[in-house]
């Protein structure tokens, strides 16, 4: 239930109401209990060694050792009822929900006990992913719905919305130290930089399926159905004749009255019954059982449509397995943090322009060939070079594109201005349809 996202008041709650036992025998659960199964480590099969320790040779009270870190764990020889990765999913959940600080320094010093309290989890996928550049994270907040159009949400800073923005500040005349001036953020704005992101770092997905398919098949171990542990009930069945037997003999010797003998006979006979019933049950749950078959097709099938990025949203465990943070650098500047090998994480600068129906998304600094997005068309800059010669010319911005090296300097964004206005005309358009059929 934790893996599922359910917080231990809440499975606490459940618990009590299924009257589930909890390790005293009471069917009472709290929170706190629900807590110290989820960081007790021998349900994952291992020992944990120093948890307490004595205080000196004369009293040996044991004082509990709250530093985990210290332990020494030792792989145990039973059966676990999770598995490692699961217990460590289920750490990795609790350390984000929970926020340790020290109340002072002397008493973090002395005692070297850490104050806890809950944190709320961010569920919403761009909520947990933004982070302004003041440090704070954004709340998602509802903006209008257009008809037979999905609602559209923007994203505002927790400092600008719980303090008031800088801006504001410096209108007053006031000292804006420590406060945000970040604008909203609209999700469409998010939904187009990953669309483009993805689909400039992942061009071979086709090899990419290909090769984990392959290593599926090659490494793939098909776990067998456990056979049925018969010896136990068949040993419960050995015993209950066996005190039928003495039973008769007792009667037989006059040592029970017969009474005596019809009660525990019929309760011995009553629980032969109900272990024969059993173990024909386990044998027909045994013969039954087969060998699951496994289809390459639907899990080749799964991952297309996983990395399928011509959808108009990206899949979010995509997203949510690549994309460590974005932090947004004013109104139309952001930097993607992306950790594509689960070490190093790689920052790519997004530059978005226009509005939701006529957008321009591209990288902050280009390389050779690299191509804007616009409107899910790949326009190039030396073509949009030679179309627009005279315009830009005009416009006095033609300098800022080197034909030689195809290189965009810093002012790039008004040429995106200027780009976006003219390819909203007519006749723009068909030039433009003219060198893509040319090529």
């Amino acid at each position: 239930m934790y893996l599922d996202g359910k917080g231990t008041m809440v499975i606490a709650n459940e618990l009590t109401r299924l009257q589930r036992l909890n390790a005293s025998g009471k069917n009472k659960w709290s929170a706190g209990v629900v807590t110290r199964v989820l960081n007790n480590q021998t349900y994952m099969g291992v020992m944990a060694y120093g948890k307490s320790y004595s205080n000196n040779y004369l009293e040996q009270k044991r004082v509990n050792n709250p530093d985990a870190s210290t332990y020494m764990c030792v792989k145990a020889d039973f059966e676990p009822i999770v598995t490692e990765e699961e217990w460590q999913k289920c750490q990795e959940i609790k350390s984000r929900r929970v926020s340790t600080v020290f109340k002072s320094a002397n008493e973090a010093s002395a005692l070297k006990k850490k104050a806890q309290h809950g944190i709320r989890e961010n569920k919403d996928l761009w909520g947990s992913k933004l982070q302004c550049s003041c440090g704070h994270s954004f709340r998602k907040n509802r903006w209008h719905k257009n008809k037979g159009m999905p609602w559209s949400y923007g994203y505002q800073c927790y400092n600008q919305l719980n303090n008031g923005s800088a801006s504001q500040r410096r209108k007053a005349g006031v000292d804006d130290t420590g406060f945000c001036d970040q604008s909203m953020i609209a999700d469409w704005k998010l939904e187009m930089m990953a669309k483009l992101i993805f689909e400039h770092i992942w061009k071979n997905r086709k090899e990419a399926i290909d090769t984990v398919c392959n290593l599926i098949k090659e490494c793939y171990q098909l776990e067998m159905p456990k056979k049925v542990n018969l010896t136990g009930i068949v040993s419960q069945i050995e015993r209950y004749k066996n005190k039928k037997s003495n039973l008769l003999e007792m009667r037989t010797d006059g040592e029970i009255s017969k009474e005596e003998y019809k009660e525990q006979r019929e309760k011995i006979d009553k629980a032969l019954a109900e272990l024969n019933e059993e173990y024909e049950r386990m044998l027909a749950t045994e013969k039954t059982t087969k060998t699951p078959d496994i289809c390459w097709d639907k899990i080749r099938c799964s991952l297309e449509e996983m990395i399928d990025f011509s959808q108009t949203q990206i899949d979010r465990r995509i997203i949510k397995k690549f994309v460590s943070k974005i932090v947004p650098d004013g109104k139309n500047h952001f930097r993607w943090y992306m950790n594509l090998d689960g070490k190093n994480t790689t920052a790519l600068d997004m530059v978005t322009e226009g509005r939701k129906s006529h957008a321009v998304i591209s990288f902050n600094e280009d390389e050779e060939g690299e191509p804007p997005l616009h409107n899910g068309t790949i326009v190039w800059f030396k073509d949009i070079a030679s179309l627009f010669k005279n315009q830009l010319q005009n416009a006095g911005d033609y300098a800022i594109i080197n034909e030689q090296s195809n290189e965009v300097d810093e002012k790039k964004s008004s040429i995106m201005t200027i780009l976006h206005r003219l390819l909203l005309t007519k006749s723009a358009n068909q030039k433009l349809a003219k060198i893509a059929t040319s090529k």
